[in-house]
Parts: structure tokens; sequence; C-alpha cells
């Protein structure tokens, strides 16, 4: 049950209505909601922590009421097909007061807070401009009373778990181009010799159809002898896939190229492979 007296609407999107957003997203084995417990004994996967500070500007309308209402932080985060949520504990606390009264006829709370995937939490909270349900919102209960006293700013940490059952990026593997070298995690060159290279994305699983194409950001330590910096895409129902034919610039010194592959949909997994350069002969 939630008190509707005001209703403050901020977006995680906008820095001048939630300021120093921030995300911590990790990938867990074997997480577990205690309390209440899981039915379900599914454990979670993934662990996101978002925090920042709501800029609310709400004031107590110069009177000796005391106004109650909802502070409610989108936070961007699209609860898709391929995503279970677990569950959530939310904290919230005043990072911002202003009142010109004296302090005994003042009253500024951060009374509760939660994290849900429905922005009205159940019908409760009123959703005047239409906010998509299957996003994650940090609603937190509020209060505010004496005459010009202002609740600029509540501070928020959302700590949530979820099942992911998307596939997630497993290796990146490389191979000089045109030989029958197998993939690995390392590949070596010959200067001068061999100016291309391919490499193989392998995922956990076969990519959802509804979820297609998994995407994953390429980039080499150097850009001007290895420009590899490209989003790549693996198509529904592979779990594996091969780029070929990636330019080495013929004048690269000899040394190690690290090529970093991260993956998109949230994760921000992150794999890596080198390319050793050695000297040759021209």
């Amino acid at each position: 049950m939630h008190f509707n007296d005001f209703l403050v609407d901020l977006d995680v999107a906008d820095p001048g209505q939630v300021k120093t957003a921030r995300t911590v997203n990790l990938g867990i084995k074997d997480g577990l909601e205690v309390f209440p417990p899981d039915a379900q004994l599914k454990s979670a996967n993934r662990f996101f922590q978002f925090t920042g500070t709501a800029l609310v500007n709400q004031s107590a309308h110069d009177d000796d009421n005391l106004h109650r209402g909802v502070v409610r932080v989108r936070l961007r985060f699209p609860v898709s097909s391929s995503v279970i949520y677990k569950g959530s504990a939310t904290l919230a606390a005043l990072a911002n007061i202003h009142g010109e009264g004296s302090q005994e006829d003042l009253t500024f709370a951060a009374d509760a807070a939660l994290t849900a995937t429905d922005p009205t939490d159940g019908g409760s909270v009123p959703n005047p401009t239409g906010l998509p349900a299957n996003e994650l919102y940090a609603i937190i209960d509020a209060a505010v009373q004496g005459d010009g006293s202002i609740l600029t700013a509540i501070a928020y940490q959302a700590n949530v778990l979820i099942l992911d059952t998307e596939p997630d990026l497993v290796s990146i593997l490389v191979r000089p181009t045109g030989t029958q070298v197998p993939y690995g995690p390392v590949a070596t060159f010959s200067q001068f010799v061999i100016n291309a290279w391919d490499f193989q994305l392998n995922l956990s699983g076969p990519v959802p159809p509804d979820r297609a194409p998994f995407n994953v950001s390429m980039v080499s330590s150097d850009q001007i002898n290895v420009p590899e910096n490209e989003v790549v895409g693996i198509d529904a129902l592979l779990s594996s896939k091969e780029f070929l034919n990636h330019s080495i610039s013929d004048f690269v010194p000899v040394e190690t190229v690290t090529v970093t592959a991260t993956a998109a949909a949230g994760k921000m997994t992150q794999k890596t492979a080198n390319l050793i350069i050695q000297e040759g002969n021209k």
C-alpha cells in the first residue's frame, strides 16, 4: 500500500533527474534468495546493484499537513522473456533536505523502498505517463511536512537477483587467415607473411530466436596496425560463429596485440585472445 499525496517520476537516463546513476553487473553462481524462500529453487546467475541520488525536489505545499507519496525511479533495465526476476533488497535514505521553519516543525522521511517490474506495484501507484511494464523500477515511499520544507534528494541502492536464461559469451579464439591452424586463444604471425586473421566467438548455448542477434563488441589494443573496432552479431540458433579475414598492417611491429570481445545484452562479459607478431623477412 502506497500513499499518493504526491508522485515524483524520475529516470536514470536523465542526469538532471538522477545524479551519478551507476550499475554494477556481476555474474554469480548459485545465487539464492533466502527470504522469502524461492519455491522454484532456481538459482540466480546475475547480480545487479543500481545506485544513484534521486533529485526529488518535493515541497510540503507551505502548510502544516504531512504529505506522503512515492518517488519512482526508472532504472532502465528491461526484463525480457529470457530474464526471470528472482528478488531484490532495496535501500533508500535522505540525501538532501531544506526547510525554512524551526526544526521541530519539519518532517522528512524515506520510509520504505522496493524494486518492482511493474511501475504500479500491483496497481497501488498511479501511472499517468504510461511507463512500460517488464522493466525495473525503484519505488520509494517518502514524506515531507512543514512550511517551506523541501525534500530535495534521496539516495537509493537496489540490489537485484535475476536468472538470465540467454546464453553468455564463453570464448574468443583466433587463427591466421588462410591456414589450417586450429582456432585457439593465441595465434602467431610473421611480419610481412600473413596480413589477416580470423576469429571465432563461442557461446554457452544457442541464441533464442527472439533474442537474435547476440551482439559482441570487438576491440584490439593496437587500432593502427590491427584496426579492429566493431560490433558483430551471432545469429539465432547458433552457439558459435566465425568471422574471417580481418586485416593486419604490412608494417606492424613485433608485439602482442590483445583482442577483447565484450558481450552486449546487459551482460558485459569480456573474453580476450592474443595475436603474437614475430619478426619476419620482407
